[in-house]
Formats: C-alpha cells, sequence, structure tokens
C-alpha cells in the first residue's frame, strides 16, 4: 500500500509523498552532504491538453518522465505537482551529477 502512494500512477516515478519524506531526512540530517537537484516544468501540457485532449497530455508526461528517468535514474526522479519533475541526487558526485545534466540535455534537442 505505502508503495502505491509514494508512486504517481501515471508515470510510476516517485510521487509528492517519498519527495517531502526525502526533503524533510535531509533537513534533520546531522550529517552534511552533496545533492544534485533539477527542477523541471513540463511546456505545453496545457495546449496539449486543450488542443489534443487529456490522453495525448498524459503521453507528454509519461514520455516526459521516462525521458528525465534515463538521464538521471528512476530513484532520484519525483513527480511533484502536473507538470513538475525535480530530481534529488544524492549518491553521485558533482561531476557524475552534471554528466547527467548534460546527457537530459542532450536528449532534449
Amino acid at each position: 500500500m505505502e508503495e502505491q502512494r509514494d508512486t504517481d500512477v501515471l508515470t510510476k516515478l516517485n510521487d509528492r509523498h517519498p519527495y517531502l519524506a526525502k526533503l524533510n531526512f535531509y533537513q534533520k540530517s546531522q550529517t552534511s552532504r552533496t545533492v544534485g537537484v533539477a527542477f523541471m516544468d513540463l511546456n505545453g501540457l496545457k495546449k496539449a491538453n486543450d488542443e489534443l485532449g487529456h490522453d495525448a497530455g498524459d503521453k507528454m508526461l509519461i514520455a516526459s518522465g521516462n525521458l528525465i528517468s534515463q538521464a538521471f535514474g528512476r530513484d532520484y526522479v519525483y513527480r511533484i505537482g502536473g507538470d513538475e519533475f525535480v530530481v534529488l541526487d544524492d549518491q553521485s558526485s558533482q561531476t557524475e551529477f552534471e554528466s547527467h545534466c548534460a546527457a537530459f540535455e542532450k536528449a532534449l534537442t
């Protein structure tokens, strides 16, 4: 049941609950750690929903989530709102995280 609550039904990514829990963990943690953070907002979702229907918008969200997951790893990606995604990566070095960001940017072009 907890996995279902923590997983976005549409994209199958982590949802807002584990995102907030991770932020709370970082806030309460007594150890210093580096965390790579990337915020993403999907442009054009409303237009797709209005002009092509919600099925098209859902496909955009799923495809976007898959693209983000391919670059950063599914465990680190959270869908926190309608068209908002966040990556919290506390396992990669800064260099590795920057490489993931570059791979993601390249995949967008």
